[in-house]
């Protein structure tokens, strides 16, 4: 498994968590969610900027 391959994966898991959370839990509202998807967004950015530069 390619390393962009663990990066999608680890990313899908992320977001069905926060969508279990959300829907199936009801811990998170609407706001939560949202903030929680772009904090997961920027992180994968940085990571794949690191190591662009390397």
């Amino acid at each position: 498994m390619s390393h962009k391959n663990i990066k999608i994966l680890v990313m899908f898991i992320y977001v069905l968590m926060l969508f279990f959370c959300r829907y199936a839990f009801e811990l998170l509202d609407d706001a939560v969610t949202m903030l929680l998807l772009i904090i997961g967004l920027i992180i994968m950015l940085l990571l794949n900027n690191r190591r662009k530069r390397s």
